[in-house]
């Protein structure tokens, strides 16, 4: 079993916990993670740093590399938002990636 393997046997525990429930629905996918609506700076591999207001964290599936800057996403029980960019693109070593979400104009 590799890290990155461990890693998101890790997170899919911890994003389906009691505490951490919630979910990101694109299309007919849903997808377990943690929102956010909080300012919060992010140090990206390479040590850049990234700022976000509203994010939702998961382990990166596919169908995010398809999402459009701009395209509308829904968080179960928080509403509608915006998709702006996957943070860092294509998910970190062990697969998590942030989402960095933006209010509906």
């Amino acid at each position: 079993m590799t890290a990155r393997d461990l890693m998101r046997r890790v997170d899919a525990r911890i994003f389906n916990s009691r505490i951490i429930k919630d979910v990101l629905i694109i299309g007919s996918t849903r997808i377990s993670g943690a929102f956010t609506r909080a300012a919060r700076e992010l140090v990206m591999p390479g040590g850049a740093v990234e700022g976000v207001a509203i994010s939702f964290d998961c382990q990166y599936p596919s169908i995010v590399g398809q999402l459009e800057e701009g395209a509308i996403v829904t968080i179960e029980g928080h509403g509608r938002f915006r998709f702006l960019r996957e943070l860092p693109p294509g998910g970190d070593h062990s697969g998590l990636v942030v989402l960095d979400l933006g209010e509906m104009l």
